[in-house]
């Protein structure tokens, strides 16, 4: 049985995903309003992904598979100013990256 060839692909490459939290401020509540702002951006987004991810009020930025870091950084730069630029037309002006909660107990030391 023959193989077929191995296609040879360049040795390197890399991307970049980044899960944004989306909030109301001054609250900062949690929206629901990631597909407003995902269909605000699909035009003027020429490189990456912007898409849903785990909930309504998280929104995931995503590069093309890059062949260097500056490819990554452009793509993401770019990507992340359409994305901002949109939630502050839309009273969404904070978009918070995705981190885990630290509770007010750990952030004091301890119980009060």
């Amino acid at each position: 049985m023959l193989l077929p060839d191995f296609h040879v692909s360049e040795p390197f490459t890399l991307g970049i995903e980044l899960e944004m939290q989306v909030v109301n401020p001054p609250g900062y509540d949690l929206s629901q309003d990631s597909s407003m702002l995902i269909d605000a951006v699909k035009n003027k987004i020429t490189a990456g992904e912007v898409k849903h991810d785990i909930t309504e009020s998280m929104l995931e930025l995503a590069t093309d598979v890059c062949r260097d870091i500056n490819q990554a950084a452009g793509q993401f730069s770019a990507m992340q100013k359409v994305v901002l630029q949109a939630a502050t037309d839309h009273h969404l002006e904070n978009l918070r990256r995705w981190h885990a909660p630290v509770s007010e107990m750990a952030a004091s030391g301890g119980m009060r």
